[in-house]
């Protein structure tokens, strides 16, 4: 029996409780008869289940018989391949026990040894033929079961690869092999011979009939069509029940099963569904023999192999419907029998719904729905007792979750505004602005950590007189005796609720200043880069009563916060102190260089002048000793004062000095002028020098003379680098652009050093620099002097091959002026 009471009105009326119980029943009318629903639910349910039950049981029971049939073939697999290595060992430990000689004669085997031979060929039926060889790979003793017996003095075994293995005091197998004179397969064995461990005096080698494997395949019973082959390393066939197909000498390395075995991944034993030579699916297992590079091979048609398997689910499917019959017909009973207790519930639940309180159900059925019934009554007397300070509760925590979002809020806008700059001063007023401002603060200001003197120097402060900033200024406090730097030493905020019951002692200085100025309640937070003090916020109240926890938390996340960002502009503003005294170090070495360079060339001029006038006799006849040291002394000036011109230009151009002089010019004129200056410094070497333009390049607008300068200072470059050879000077107008192209036979440029070379005092490899003389700002000035006119210049090299230069210029420079 199940009814539905009401206990007395508390806050809704008789008229609310008859509403959502009507409600309720026209709620169940408009959404269809429950029985109808339930039975749906449970028969899917019920059905679903076994049908579920019944594919999961079938995929196990598939999973498993397949694994069984992977693991049964694979110890028949195993069974042949032990079987096969067996009997390969056997042969070769009847080959170990023959090749121990009795005695030897002056390191060679004596007729006796024979005796072993002919023993070995008795005892092991499958051995053909057996020979002794000796150290120098010549047969010495032979003992053939379809031969003679006598060795073969023609052949040389020395390096043949059963001869240097078993040298080398291993036993070696060798591949299966197909001979003219015999249509079974056959294999090479050999062992060293060995009076004692370790002192080959010989190798002992045997020919081995290898038509056992067959009978080994033969005997192997796999199912009613299954069968076994054995395949080597090269995938040749060398046993299979098919007789016929070995004898074929059948090449199976293209079947995919035996393909698959040359992958990295394949290991020694595995399984898997491939195509047989006829084209149906079989269940592959396979086991290698390592030590002769053989594989077995066991297949069985796919549907041979599964049939127990697909019969023996058909019975459990069978069996599995039926119960799913009957699962579903004891649903439907067992469905119809609650719905009754779960139509009191629905309406009991609907009318709670609808907001009366005071709704119990009562339900006698003495199973899970009575108590199900109870926890309904507790959990309505529950919401009825919980309902009326919910609300409040409600507002509360909104209230709290609402300032929480937005502190973070607050705090992470504070934080981009302090990491918006790298100004260092204004981050830090930043930061005390913005700490002020989240704390509400009456006052705030930063202090840095100087670490030398263990003292925090006033940075920047908000909301603080001008005097006290000069009284903080002047009495900087101390790492051991203010709040500060208790906060520093200990990593933690450090909170004074009322300053004047401290005291002014010693130890807090800092806080009596702090009370003098009006300050009741104090807050400091050390601000730590890693392990590293570098400063810390101060902020205070005027009013006693400190900081509350949410505010010491907030204000330690915002310092943290802000360290990286102070870190950032220290270091940048230290950058930029450090750029301002390179720049001004570079521009005072430039001045310094022209100036001297030009004071330099001064008198060298006149020394070389004076040389001139010496050697052409103005002075009277010269003496023939003393016109070899003047000729050097003049050629010696004109390489000085050459490197005092580089110079010069180097510092005029680093110096913002130095201007193109623009003008037309004809490119064939310049190139007259290179051919007529550089073709005597060529010659000296023995070097062609080809100086060619295609076809008539004409005028062009820019500065002739640095563009001279530039093109010889670059065939200056390649005649000196140059041993044997020539150079070549090619131009060739491209669009707006000319192109001239340097190209020599030189000793060449590593890769590594094609962009040092323009670089100033770039020489390449130190090596060549020390052979060929120079002081590597040639290339340096002519890459400015190119940048200048707007082109570009760049070198193509291969060691001991030779160098190309290339320097691209534009026809007429727009913009021309001094280099930046």
């Amino acid at each position: 029996m199940a009814v539905i009471a009401d206990s007395s009105s508390q806050k809704l009326g008789v008229t609310d409780a008859k509403r959502a119980t009507s409600s309720a029943v026209l709620d169940l009318v408009r959404r269809g008869s429950i029985v109808r629903r339930y039975f749906l639910i449970f028969a899917t349910l019920v059905g679903g289940s076994l049908i579920a039950s019944v594919v999961v049981e079938l995929g196990f029971r598939f999973v498993e018989t397949r694994q069984e049939l992977a693991a049964v073939h694979q110890q028949m697999a195993e069974l042949a391949a032990v079987q096969i290595q067996n009997y390969v060992e056997d042969i070769a430990q009847a080959l170990r026990l023959a090749a121990a000689p009795r005695q030897l004669d002056d390191g060679r085997l004596t007729k006796d040894y024979a005796f072993n031979l002919r023993n070995l060929i008795k005892n092991q039926p499958s051995i053909r033929d057996a020979f002794a060889v000796g150290l120098d790979g010549r047969e010495q003793l032979r003992a053939s079961r379809i031969g003679p017996s006598v060795p073969n003095a023609r052949a040389n075994h020395s390096v043949d690869l059963f001869f240097t293995t078993a040298r080398s005091g291993k036993t070696y197998f060798g591949p299966v092999n197909f001979p003219s004179d015999s249509l079974e397969p056959q294999i090479f064995i050999s062992v060293p011979i060995e009076a004692y461990a370790g002192e080959v005096s010989g190798v002992l080698a045997a020919v081995v009939n290898v038509r056992y494997v067959w009978d080994v395949v033969q005997r192997l019973q796999i199912g009613k069509s299954g069968y076994a082959y054995v395949v080597s390393n090269a995938g040749t066939l060398v046993a299979h029940p098919d007789l016929q197909l070995v004898l074929q000498h059948k090449d199976l390395s293209t079947l995919p099963q035996v393909a698959a075995l040359r992958e990295a991944r394949s290991g020694t034993a595995g399984t898997g569904i491939y195509s047989s030579l006829s084209g149906e699916q079989v269940l592959v297992a396979y086991q290698r023999i390592p030590s002769i590079g053989w594989t077995v091979l066991v297949e069985r048609p796919l549907l041979e192999a599964y049939t127990p398997a697909l019969l023996s689910l058909a019975r459990t499917s069978g069996i599995m419907l039926i119960a799913c019959i009957l699962a579903v017909g004891a649903a439907v009973r067992l469905g119809r029998r609650v719905v009754r207790p779960i139509e009191v519930l629905r309406e009991g639940a609907g009318r709670l719904e609808a907001g009366d309180l005071n709704a119990r159900l009562h339900l006698d059925t003495g199973d899970e729905f009575e108590e199900l019934a109870e926890d309904f009554n507790r959990m309505a007397a529950r919401l009825q007792e919980a309902y009326s300070g919910l609300e409040d509760k409600v507002a509360e925590r909104t209230k709290a979750l609402e300032q929480s979002l937005k502190e973070v809020r607050a705090l992470g806008e504070t934080i981009q505004a302090v990491t918006a700059s790298l100004d260092l001063q204004k981050v830090l007023q930043s930061i005390v602005i913005r700490a002020t401002e989240l704390s509400g603060s009456d006052g705030g200001l930063v202090y840095g950590f100087d670490d030398s003197a263990q003292t925090f120097q006033f940075r920047a402060g908000h909301l603080l007189r001008p005097e006290f900033i000069s009284a903080l200024t002047a009495t900087p406090p101390k790492l051991r005796n203010s709040i500060i730097g208790r906060a520093g030493v200990t990593g933690e905020p450090q909170n004074i609720s009322d300053v004047s019951d401290t005291g002014p002692s010693a130890p807090l200085q800092f806080n009596a200043l702090l009370l003098a100025e009006g300050y009741r309640s104090i807050l400091a937070v050390p601000i730590i880069q890693g392990d590293k003090l570098i400063g810390g916020i101060v902020l205070g109240r005027r009013a006693v009563g400190g900081y509350s926890s949410q505010e010491i938390n907030l204000l330690r996340t915002f310092a943290n916060g802000c360290s990286i960002a102070l870190e950032h502009a220290r270091l940048f503003h230290e950058i930029g102190q450090k750029n301002t005294a390179l720049q001004m170090a570079s521009q005072h070495k430039s001045q310094f260089l022209a100036n001297m360079s030009h004071e330099l060339r001064t008198p060298m001029n006149a020394i070389l002048g004076f040389t001139d006038l010496i050697l052409d006799g103005i002075y009277g006849n010269l003496d023939e000793r003393l016109r070899r040291p003047l000729e050097q002394l003049q050629i010696n000036g004109q390489h000085l004062l050459g490197l005092i011109n580089d110079v010069l230009d180097l510092a005029k151009i680093e110096a913002g000095r130095l201007e193109l002089n623009v003008a037309e010019y004809s490119v064939e004129e310049v190139l007259e002028a290179l051919q007529a200056t550089a073709r005597p410094l060529a010659e000296a070497k023995g070097l062609a020098l080809k100086v060619s333009a295609e076809n008539m390049i004409g005028y062009c607008y820019g500065d002739s003379k640095r563009i001279f300068q530039v093109l010889l200072n670059i065939i200056g470059n390649a005649i000196k680098f140059t041993r044997h050879g020539g150079i070549e000077l090619a131009a060739v107008a491209v669009d707006a652009e000319v192109h001239y192209t340097i190209k020599d036979s030189g000793v060449g440029i590593a890769p590594e050093d094609l962009k040092s070379i323009f670089e100033e005092f770039g020489r390449g490899d130190p090596a060549v620099a020390r052979e060929f003389a120079g002081t590597g700002l040639g290339l340096a000035i002519a890459k400015r002097f190119v940048s200048m006119h707007g082109g570009r210049v760049w070198a193509e090299s291969t060691l001991n091959v030779g160098s190309t230069f290339h320097v691209v210029v534009p026809r007429r420079v727009i913009d021309a002026g001094t280099h930046q």
